[in-house]
């Protein structure tokens, strides 16, 4: 294999077959695109089910949008929200087997499995990726206002040092006035005892 100083280049790595086997991997997103081709076909999208999904997944996106647009995802609101899709999340178990018993009042075809790998997909993978979205909104927040705080505390203490050697001359100033008016009050109070 060629290599430049015994150091594997890109080059190298991705003319040599021996390296990657391009074909497994084409294979491997062949599979992958059939699969979620035969998925989206396999699905009446027409179902109220799938409405009512959009909608959910719809106003989530835009609340998180929301909190993201107003600086607002580090605030109360924006963990309440996080709070309540994360128990979206975590009771999706539940939803799933409860959908499935029930699942012909809302739709004609029984999409719920027992490994919960339909609401994985339709339901908790959109509501999951509204959470990464909403964390790395609060994230960058709370990143801005510790870089705010930062740079407030080391303009006060840059005041502070400004001002620092004016208040400490004052201070010397004070301590050595303090130290004759104790002195003079001493030599009062020595006065009169003698007396």
């Amino acid at each position: 294999m060629p290599t430049k100083n015994n150091k594997l280049t890109l080059d190298a790595i991705f003319n040599d077959p021996t390296l990657i086997n391009w074909d497994s991997a084409e294979s491997v997103f062949k599979d992958l695109k059939t699969d979620v081709m035969s998925f989206i076909e396999a699905v009446d999208w027409n179902e109220p089910l799938f409405k009512g999904l959009g909608l959910l997944h719809g106003v989530t996106f835009c609340l998180v949008v929301l909190l993201w647009w107003k600086k607002a995802a580090a605030s109360t609101t924006g963990f309440i929200v996080l709070t309540c899709l994360t128990g979206l999340i975590l009771g999706s178990e539940h939803l799933n087997s409860l959908a499935s018993l029930h699942f012909a009042r809302f739709s004609e075809t029984n999409y719920f499995d027992k490994n919960g790998a339909f609401i994985t997909t339709v339901f908790s993978g959109p509501i999951l990726a509204n959470i990464l979205l909403l964390l790395f909104a609060m994230l960058r927040e709370v990143a801005q206002l510790l870089i705010l705080s930062k740079r407030k505390q080391l303009g006060l203490k840059n005041r502070n040092v400004a001002v620092g050697t004016d208040v400490d001359k004052q201070s010397s100033r004070a301590t050595s006035s303090q130290k004759k008016v104790k002195q003079e009050s001493n030599s009062l109070r020595q006065r009169k005892s003698t007396k």
